[in-house]
């Protein structure tokens, strides 16, 4: 589309150049005015010539930027689930008297992001392992297979 239009725009400078040089050169009288006429009708060919025979198709949308917000807003909702989890897993915790840290990680669901694995670190991971296990696996649909008990330090090492 913008050669169409640098091709077209180098036909309009041209045409003017000439019809300035012919203008220019011709005596004045009849002459003129007919140099004039005909200048004029030179000119309005090559200015319309990209509507008489058709401004070739352009696609002026946007380059699919619905797609970029998309990932974007998915990896947002992987982020905030995630996150919320989390914290629903201390909570539950906190709920039974564990003090407990959690990592979650979320897969694409149909719909949305989906809980797919958590690790729990706590001073006594066997404890939580069997008082969370059965919650996190039925409330959160997390298997048990997924969820990973760990102790405390073993993340940092701090």
């Amino acid at each position: 589309m913008l050669e169409f239009f640098r091709s077209w725009l180098s036909s309009v400078v041209t045409a003017s150049v000439i019809v300035s040089v012919a203008l220019a050169v011709t005596p004045p009288g009849n002459v003129k005015k007919t140099v004039q006429l005909a200048s004029g009708l030179v000119m309005a060919v090559v200015l319309l010539t990209p509507f008489v025979r058709g401004v070739p198709e352009f696609d002026w949308s946007l380059p699919d930027i619905s797609e970029v917000y998309d990932q974007n807003d998915q990896m947002l909702m992987k982020e905030i689930i995630a996150e919320k989890t989390a914290a629903y897993i201390v909570n539950k915790a906190q709920a039974v008297g564990l003090s407990v840290s959690a990592e979650v990680i979320c897969e694409e669901g149909d719909m949305y992001p989906m809980p797919v694995f958590a690790e729990i670190r706590s001073d006594s991971p066997e404890e939580a392992e069997r008082l969370l296990g059965p919650v996190i696996t039925a409330e959160l649909g997390i298997e048990t297979e997924k969820q990973k008990y760990t102790t405390e330090t073993a993340k940092g090492g701090g």
